[in-house]
């Protein structure tokens, strides 16, 4: 039996682009491929899985929405019936792509200015 505390290490080998558009509240998820001559091009990628929380404006955090890439690699995190989201101070988004490995932001809600 083990007797001590235990320590997990969680590593994070993030193999994708992940662009975000605060001021739409979208996502895109792309993965960069070589071709011949080391040409360079990105494809973007469907079906990442998308978590995202609300911290809210007097400080509490919720559980806002998730979903899949759509086959443009985009992801509209922002929007959600029945929930405002003038009371949104921040959103964490955490994106998971298998075979790719994981990334999160913090990012502001869309018309949150500068």
């Amino acid at each position: 039996t083990h007797d001590g505390p235990t320590c997990s290490v969680i590593t994070n080998a993030q193999h994708f682009d992940l662009h975000v558009a605060e001021k739409y509240g979208q996502l895109q998820v792309l993965k960069e491929k070589t071709q011949a001559q080391d040409q360079r091009y990105s494809i973007p990628i469907r079906s990442a899985y998308v978590k995202v929380y609300a911290k809210k404006s007097h400080g509490g955090s919720i559980f806002w929405k998730d979903g899949y890439t759509d086959p443009r690699g985009k992801f509209d995190y922002a929007t959600v019936s029945g929930s405002s989201i003038d009371t949104v101070a921040r959103f964490a988004l955490l994106v998971i792509v298998p075979d790719c490995g994981a990334a999160w932001r913090k990012v502001r809600p869309p018309g949150a200015g500068a």
